[in-house]
């Protein structure tokens, strides 16, 4: 009895010790200079932002009080969603001829990047026992109000991006993963390839 030729596991040598195929990259994403830009930025402006949002007053005299309590919270947690929201778009964008991200995730990532500059400046603290932000340092005491209650909906919007940003990032690098694996295409993806996303019959994009 003759035996079965086995299929080589993805990763390990064949039986005659030739390396195994690598799999075809995938077609399908346009090019961009802001696509590529977004996905070579995410790493640096992740590390920015969350100095930024940590202690970034502090460059107009407004750190105080609130520098260590961010510096353990604020700071961290947009380092870690915004860092592995990195990570994925990396993986995902390295499973395509083009290695680019998507409209999509470049846009969310975008909207972070500027929410987390405005609550940096909008975000009040305590000096010396009186109520600052580095908008008020800018421009003048009389708008500390306008600052604390513009800060916190900011802050909180901020945050909601970055969260957006990472399933995202997960969504797309999970599509790429099951499809550069020859995994059956769910809903989502045949009417991608129907082109309602990305194709003829869909919205304009702005990238």
């Amino acid at each position: 009895m003759s035996e079965r030729p086995q299929n080589p596991s993805p990763g390990h040598p064949t039986r005659d010790g030739a390396p195994p195929e690598e799999p075809p990259l995938l077609e399908g994403r346009r090019d961009s200079a802001w696509l590529r830009a977004s996905l070579w930025l995410s790493a640096p402006m992740t590390v920015l932002a969350a100095l930024w949002v940590t202690a970034g007053r502090s460059l107009f005299g407004a750190g105080g009080e609130l520098l260590g309590i961010f510096a353990i919270s604020l700071g961290p947690l947009m380092l870690v969603v915004m860092g592995a929201a990195s990570v994925l778009m990396h993986r995902d964008a390295r499973r395509y001829t083009r290695r680019v991200t998507t409209p999509l995730l470049s846009f969310t990532q975008a909207a972070t990047w500027v929410l987390a500059l405005f609550f940096g400046l909008l975000i009040p603290d305590r000096v010396d026992g009186r109520t600052v932000s580095a908008v008020s340092e800018i421009a003048g005491d009389h708008l500390v109000g306008l600052s604390a209650g513009f800060g916190n909906t900011v802050g909180i919007l901020t945050y909601v991006a970055a969260f957006a940003t990472l399933i995202i990032a997960s969504t797309e690098q999970r599509r790429s993963r099951r499809a550069i694996a020859g995994e059956p295409a769910t809903e989502d993806e045949m009417l991608d390839r129907a082109q309602y996303d990305g194709g003829p019959y869909s919205p304009q994009r702005p990238f």
